[in-house]
C-alpha cells in the first residue's frame, strides 16, 4: 500500500498562480490487511513508522531490513514507482509518468486550487504552501486524499 504526497505553492489568487513539485510516494511499513484494525496498516503516514524504525535501530532490523534500509523502501520517486509499474505489467514505458500520472496530478491541483481559492487571503503578496495526498487504485486511476495547510 502507497500514496503520494504532493506539494503545491499558491503563489498569488489574483491571478490564481499555482506551483507544484512531485513530492514523494509514501509505502507502508505494515503487510496490508483491509480487515486489520492496527492504523499503521492502513496509513503511510511517515510519522507511523517511527515505531518501526525504532524496532529496527533496537534489533538491527525489521523483517529482514536495517532501519536505513526501511526509510529507503518508505519513500519512492515518481519514477521508481513508474518503474515497478513496469515491472509488474501495469505501464508500458516511462512515458506513462508523463503522459497520464502527471497530467492528472495538475489537473487536480487546479481543482484544488480553486476550491480552496475562497479560503485564501485575496492579496497578490500573500500565498500558501500545501502537501495534498493522493492514491491510485488498482486500474491506475487517481484518488485525493487530503490537503494540508503547512505541511
Amino acid at each position: 500500500k502507497f500514496d503520494f504526497r504532493m506539494y503545491i505553492l499558491i503563489a498569488s489568487v489574483n491571478p490564481l498562480i499555482v506551483y507544484y513539485h512531485d513530492g514523494f510516494i509514501r509505502a507502508s511499513l505494515s503487510k496490508y490487511d483491509k480487515y486489520s484494525k492496527d492504523r499503521s496498516i492502513h496509513f503511510t503516514n511517515t510519522h507511523l513508522s517511527k515505531k518501526i524504525f525504532k524496532l529496527a535501530r533496537e534489533n538491527g532490523t525489521y523483517f529482514g531490513m536495517t532501519e536505513d534500509e526501511l526509510r529507503d523502501y518508505q519513500m519512492w520517486t515518481m519514477e521508481e514507482l513508474t518503474e515497478y509499474l513496469i515491472e509488474i505489467g501495469k505501464v508500458d514505458s516511462m512515458d506513462w509518468l508523463d503522459s497520464y500520472l502527471r497530467y492528472h496530478f495538475k489537473k487536480a491541483f487546479v481543482h484544488i486550487g480553486r476550491m480552496i481559492e475562497p479560503y485564501v487571503l485575496k492579496s497578490s503578496s500573500v500565498f500558501e504552501f500545501f502537501g495534498i495526498d493522493f492514491m491510485i487504485d488498482d486500474n491506475l486511476n487517481l484518488w485525493f486524499i487530503e490537503c494540508n495547510a503547512s505541511p
